[in-house]
């Protein structure tokens, strides 16, 4: 790749009192083998008052860093970021990450093959690189998604270029058409959790391809960006539930919607035994509630999305990952486990979902 050939690239990062993370995810931005000219960093810090804005303006002043006077979520920081950004191309990425030199040019190459719209990179932990985060994102027919390889050890796998679902938020890189074609990058109403996944698949449904580029390297301090509790798991279980409805198809949307429902009301459960926090038990009524009072918006925003479809369920259920994904800590109760995989299958195999049934369970 000549000089001449390198695209123009805007990375874009979201920031929330997380300048110790930034302390090393900056520097190796600015050492990358692409030409500096060629690529800009937007940081937006939604509103932190741990000095982040102050460290990123004094160490790297050629970094353009917007300020938020409200916390927007990652969803609304990448899209002020998107508004912003000049580059052919957008890149993703979280603020607890470090990147390879070659991670940017490794992404670029990816985008080159036919119909090629979005890429994801190969993640390693950062505080053991012989540990996967991921190699790319994968989702289920019950509305489970993740990351491939997640939390396994690295032994020379995951080393060619594939499909996949959608990519890893924490590091990617897409076309900006797709943005251009739905007039907004994530979706809005986010605020965080799933929006890649639904970013993909509406990447997908354009026709589009999704890949994993094995050669970019990223090395992801997980979960670091994010706080567990019952406000995140709300977050991703409503917006999962989102994501489903506005990308089915009609023939398929009230067959698989009882699966995604059926795994929510359990996620809702299993949290409250494992926390003790009824705050678990009540996102499920959070959830029905949100739905309710804002179905006119997502109908609109479902409408919007099938009416650009180019690609059947079919055709992207062809991806979907047939393993459901358990914490460890329920591996005591496989037996039951492997009942409502059988009962999942089952009900896949009567109502006619086009999807490969299901062949085991993944801990993590």
């Amino acid at each position: 790749m000549s000089k001449t050939e390198f695209p123009s690239v805007s990375v874009i990062i979201v920031n929330f009192n997380k300048k110790r993370y930034l302390e090393f995810c900056l520097p190796s931005l600015i050492k990358l083998n692409y030409p500096s000219s060629r690529y800009e960093i937007i940081l937006v810090d939604n509103n932190s008052n741990d000095g982040s804005l102050d460290y990123v303006q004094e160490a790297f002043p050629s970094i353009n860093a917007i300020k938020l006077e409200r916390n927007a979520g990652w969803v609304g920081g990448i899209n002020v970021g998107a508004k912003h950004a000049k580059g052919e191309y957008l890149i993703l990425l979280n603020n607890d990450i470090y990147v390879d030199k070659d991670w940017m040019i490794e992404l670029v190459r990816s985008l080159n093959g036919e119909s090629i719209e979005m890429c994801s990179s190969r993640n390693f932990l950062m505080d053991d690189h012989t540990m996967l985060d991921q190699a790319g994102c994968t989702n289920n027919i019950i509305g489970q998604g993740w990351g491939i390889g997640m939390l396994r050890e690295y032994e020379g796998q995951y080393e060619k270029e594939y499909e996949i679902t959608h990519p890893g938020g924490a590091s990617c890189i897409l076309k900006r058409r797709v943005y251009e074609r739905f007039g907004y990058l994530l979706d809005p109403d986010y605020f965080m959790s799933q929006d890649d996944l639904d970013l993909g698949w509406r990447a997908r449904l354009l026709g589009f391809k999704v890949v994993y580029a094995p050669k970019a390297v990223a090395y992801h301090k997980r979960g670091a960006s994010s706080i567990v509790s019952y406000v995140s798991f709300y977050y991703s279980l409503r917006n999962m539930f989102v994501t489903y409805y506005k990308n089915l198809s009609k023939t398929n949307l009230h067959k698989v919607l009882p699966l995604v429902i059926t795994n929510i009301f359990l996620t809702c459960v299993f949290q409250f035994i494992r926390s003790k926090d009824v705050n678990h038990l009540a996102n499920f009524a959070r959830i029905v509630h949100y739905m309710k009072e804002n179905r006119r918006r997502i109908k609109e925003k479902r409408k919007q999305v099938q009416s650009l479809r180019k690609c059947s369920d079919k055709e992207i259920f062809c991806l979907f990952s047939t393993l459901m994904i358990v914490p460890e800590g329920m591996r005591k109760f496989n037996f039951l486990l492997q009942i409502l995989l059988k009962l999942a299958n089952l009900y896949v195999s009567v109502t006619g979902i086009p999807v490969r049934k299901f062949e085991g369970l993944y801990y993590y």
